[in-house]
This record gives structure tokens, sequence and C-alpha cells, in this order.
């Protein structure tokens, strides 16, 4: 109840437009922004390669997380999302968690993007669901996200 207080309802289901993200971390000892990879499809002119904004030493959370804030906004608010993510806990603190974390004031390291990413499907009219992605699946489409990653 919570949750549907804060997502609200979903008032069209359509055919879902499935999106895989990732995010990897600020690499090496100097402080840098991370990657978010967002890949829809191939040869998707919607598919790409972010360098993360944000706090000095991006962690790999924030990254995934950024590339679903950033996915969320290339689709039209009435059209379903099939998020693919390999973050149990990304998908945890959105589905499950994101009721207590608003009563909170969103604490924690990347409070502030998982409460972009919250005010965004609130926002939105169409159903979107997660999808946990194991990181070692022998998956074409996560391994391209992640590759987009690298490369933001």
């Amino acid at each position: 109840e919570a949750l549907d207080s804060l997502w609200g309802f979903t008032q069209v289901d359509s055919p879902p437009t499935h999106i895989y993200v990732e995010g990897v971390a600020a690499k090496g000892k100097k402080p840098g922004p991370g990657g978010a990879g967002i890949f829809f499809g191939l040869d998707s002119p919607l598919n790409m390669a972010l360098a993360v904004p944000g706090p000095e030493n991006v962690n790999a959370d924030r990254a995934r997380l950024f590339a679903i804030h950033e996915a969320i906004q290339q689709v039209p608010e009435d059209r379903s999302l099939l998020l693919f993510c390999t973050s149990k806990m990304i998908i945890r603190q959105l589905c499950y968690s994101a009721a207590k974390n608003m009563q909170l004031g969103w604490p924690g390291r990347n409070g502030d993007i998982f409460k972009a990413v919250v005010d965004l499907l609130a926002s939105r009219g169409a159903r979107t669901c997660f999808v946990f992605l194991d990181s070692k699946a022998n998956n074409e489409a996560k391994r391209t996200a992640y590759a987009l990653a690298k490369h933001g």
C-alpha cells in the first residue's frame, strides 16, 4: 500500500520496451566518473554510453541507477517497461524499500539518485517491471550494456 502511494497506480499495460542497464565504478585511485550503459537493442539510436555525474569515486550502484534514470526518460510515459539489471539490491530498494526510504529522507550514499528514479517511476502511467539478470549470465544484451558502460 505504501509503495502504491509512492509509485501510483498504472493506467496502461502496453507491450513492454525491453531495456538492459549496467554501470561500472570509477577506475583507479583517482576520483572520477563511472560509466552507465543502456541497451535497447541492436542498432537502436537509444543505446547510450554515459559518464556518470556525481560525487567523487562513483560506485557501480550509482552508475546503474543513473543508467536506469536515463533509460526511463527515453521511453514515453504510456509505454510499459521491462528493465533488466544485474543488481538485486537496486531492485529491492526500488521495489520493496522505496516507501520506507522516502519516509527516512532517502538516507545513504546514493539516496539522491534513488529518489530521482522513484520520482520518474511515479510520473509514469504505464507498468514498469524490473528483472534481475545474473552478472555471470551468458546474455548478449547484458554484455552489450556492460560494454557501453565501460565506454561511458
